[in-house]
């Protein structure tokens, strides 16, 4: 079963990993992290291999990312990872309806949290 990605609101995660972030949330013009893969509108396949790739910039050290179906829940796909650009990702769940996926990142240095979405 093929399960098409959707457009996503961003404050659905954002307030679950404020929780994990200092005070300071606001994001500066040289801090940012965008998706490079999946792009919207791709269609994942269940037991399929995908590579979710982004770019961000230097002072981004840690990524998290997470999937849902709606906006009351979400499961996370990486959670705390060093910024390699690339993580390997096997879809298990099983369904037909449109998914959003996120990414967020975090810079320690000065406390920001970044994100992009895809649908």
């Amino acid at each position: 079963m093929k399960t098409k990605i959707g457009s996503f609101l961003l404050s659905l995660f954002a307030g679950v990993l404020f929780a994990f972030a200092p005070d300071s949330l606001a994001a500066s013009p040289q801090s940012f992290i965008r998706f490079l893969s999946p792009a919207d509108g791709d269609y994942l396949q269940i037991g399929e291999e995908y590579e979710l790739r982004w770019e961000s910039s230097p002072n981004i050290t840690r990524v998290y990312s997470a999937y849902s179906w709606h906006p009351n829940s979400f499961t996370w796909i990486m959670n705390d990872i060093p910024n390699t650009g690339s993580f390997r990702w096997r879809p298990s769940f099983a369904s037909g309806f449109l998914m959003y996926i996120m990414i967020l990142g975090y810079a320690p240095d000065t406390g920001e949290i970044v994100s992009d979405a895809r649908s």
